[in-house]
């Protein structure tokens, strides 16, 4: 799996920590995320997502 981090100069780093890009299949079938009061946009540039 390909994992970028990207920090955004400003002034979007004033509002945004950080992009990053995932490629490749996922280490497990779901992934599990804790609440944590942090907004999180995911964006598909791929296929279809296929819930299991």
């Amino acid at each position: 799996m390909t994992y970028i981090r990207h920090i955004p100069s400003p002034p979007l780093d004033s509002f945004i920590d950080y992009f990053y890009y995932l490629d490749g299949p996922m280490p497990r079938r779901r992934e599990k995320v804790l609440p944590t009061g942090w907004l999180d946009l995911e964006v598909n540039l791929g296929g279809a997502i296929q819930n299991i």
